[in-house]
């Protein structure tokens, strides 16, 4: 029931099937509505955000949606 949800790197270990799974039916499905917050080194989940924040050397390098996303922030896989 918690609004808040924090996600680190939630795909990282699973398969290309599963990460899906998660990122449609869990995220967007079973949390919908919440706010979450989540880290990722994979560029699937920018696809399911509204916001992103792109960080370099801890440092925000960017915030903003994806269509804005400067392409040189977008991870490579």
């Amino acid at each position: 029931g918690a609004p808040l949800i924090l996600l680190d790197d939630p795909i990282s270990a699973v398969d290309a099937h599963v990460a899906k799974h998660l990122l449609e039916k869990c995220i967007r499905g079973y949390l919908k509505g919440k706010t979450i917050i989540q880290t990722s080194h994979h560029p699937k989940p920018l696809d399911y955000a509204d916001n992103i924040i792109a960080l370099n050397a801890g440092e925000q390098v960017f915030q903003g949606p994806l269509k804005d996303l400067p392409e040189q922030y977008v991870p490579v896989m």
